[in-house]
């Protein structure tokens, strides 16, 4: 069996602008990413990216932007990375929108991974609450995403970026 490094990718991978990523010229990784990226393939984790996508803006092609964000991503790192996102609305009830775990056991049966052996790089408190209830005991938070932590969060480290984080490993 594998390992993952699972992560969100907004607020973990690149930048949240206020007004959302528009287009790909509004897509800014965050400071070091393909270096901590490449430093975990290097460790033998699978990347596995889990998130939710936000509601569509008008007059965008979302799964085209989408689609060349997590190329550009790709691109930029020497490993395999994944990509599982949630794209039902917030207020419809599904299994993948985190703190929910449908995504993350997608990934699992897929690579054929070790909750046990994973770990969770957390940007933000659904992430921390997805990790636990996929089993996963190896958290890290980076302060890189828009987040209050819960009192149970707040006894995971914290780092104030992700190459940070994963030089910590």
């Amino acid at each position: 069996m594998g390992k993952a490094a699972f992560m969100g990718r907004a607020g973990t991978i690149h930048n949240l602008p206020k007004r959302g990523i528009l287009d790909i010229t509004t897509f800014e990784l965050l400071p070091n990413v393909p270096e901590a990226l490449n430093i975990l393939g290097s460790k033998g984790y699978f990347i596995a990216v889990v998130g939710s996508d936000k509601e569509s803006i008008a007059g965008i092609d979302y799964p085209t932007l989408i689609w060349n964000i997590e190329q550009h991503i790709r691109s930029a790192i020497g490993y395999p990375i994944g990509f599982k996102l949630c794209t039902h609305h917030p207020t419809q009830k599904c299994g993948c929108r985190l703190p929910n775990i449908d995504l993350i056991d997608k990934f699992s049966k897929e690579e054929n991974l070790a909750m046990s052996e994973s770990i969770m790089i957390a940007s933000r408190e659904p992430e921390v609450k997805g990790a636990l209830n996929a089993g996963i005991e190896t958290i890290v938070r980076v302060r890189t995403g828009r987040t209050k932590w819960s009192k149970k969060s707040e006894e995971y480290p914290i780092y104030d970026t992700l190459l940070e984080a994963v030089c910590s490993l």
